[in-house]
C-alpha cells in the first residue's frame, strides 16, 4: 500500500480468473467482459504462464483456446488470433504480451497473478 493513499499497490500483472480483466503493475483494472475470445485466450497465456513460463503457445493451440468447437480454416484462424493479440496489446499488454518464433506469451520477467473475478478483491 502506498503510504497514506488507501490504495493497493501491485508490482504483479494480474489476470483475473477466466480472463474477465486484467491490471498492469499499479495501472487500473481493464476489462475484457465485452470480449470472449479475448478473455478465453487472455486466461489460456496466464495459465500456461504460470505453468510452464517461458513457454509460447502456438497459434493452433490459441485458436482452440479462443474459440473452442468452431470450425474454421486454418488462415481464418490464424487471422483471429493475430486480430485478438493486436487488441489485447491495445488494451495496455503491448510490453507484455510477447510474440515469439513458435507462438505467444506473456512475458516471462514479469511476475504473475491470478486474481479472482471480482476487481474489487482480485
Amino acid at each position: 500500500m502506498k503510504p497514506g493513499s488507501g490504495v493497493r499497490t501491485r508490482v504483479a500483472l494480474v489476470v483475473a480468473e477466466g480472463g474477465l480483466w486484467f491490471q498492469l503493475p499499479d495501472g487500473p483494472v481493464v476489462s475484457v467482459e465485452r470480449w470472449r475470445p479475448l478473455q478465453r485466450l487472455l486466461a489460456r497465456l496466464a495459465i500456461e504462464r504460470q505453468e510452464r513460463p517461458g513457454q509460447p503457445l502456438a497459434v493452433d493451440t490459441l485458436i482452440l483456446a479462443g474459440w473452442p468447437g468452431e470450425r474454421m480454416l486454418p488462415r481464418a484462424g490464424a487471422t483471429r488470433v493475430y486480430t485478438a493479440i493486436a487488441s489485447l496489446r491495445k488494451l495496455g499488454l503491448r510490453d507484455i504480451l510477447l510474440s515469439v518464433e513458435h507462438g505467444y506469451l506473456l512475458a516471462p520477467g514479469v511476475p504473475l497473478e491470478l486474481g479472482t473475478k471480482d476487481a474489487e478483491t482480485g
